[in-house]
């Protein structure tokens, strides 16, 4: 599929880095074009000359009505990307910050999460 592809759309951000360095040279892939200031998903939906696109499936969600979500990468291809939160320790709001960490470990945010494709690791 992705060889028989003509264009392929992928983003200019850390995945569409990561296929450019480390998938598409071991697939010999060479027709995709780093689209900026978009989603894959509406550039697959709105210009036909793309055949193909590729971003994290939680940025792909909002197209699922306009686009065919073909599926994820396969396990050995998949690359993590963690989300993370810093705080000063002098930081004078530490109780809201400890109270907004604790609502973000609820099964309530959990499910959100999931519903976005994302995985929660807290």
């Amino acid at each position: 599929m992705v060889k028989q592809s003509k264009k392929i759309a992928i983003a200019a951000s850390a995945s569409g880095i990561y296929l450019q360095q480390k998938i598409f040279p071991k697939l010999k892939v060479k027709n995709y074009h780093v689209v900026k200031g978009k989603r894959i998903g509406s550039v697959i939906a709105e210009d036909k000359t793309f055949d193909l696109g590729f971003q994290q499936y939680s940025e792909l969600l909002p197209y699922e009505n306009k686009v065919n979500l073909v599926g994820t990468l396969p396990a050995q291809m998949k690359k993590r990307f963690i989300f993370s939160l810093t705080y000063q320790r002098q930081n004078e709001k530490i109780k809201k910050i400890d109270k907004f960490l604790s609502f973000l470990k609820t099964n309530k945010v959990s499910s959100i999460i999931k519903k976005k494709g994302l995985t929660p690791l807290i």
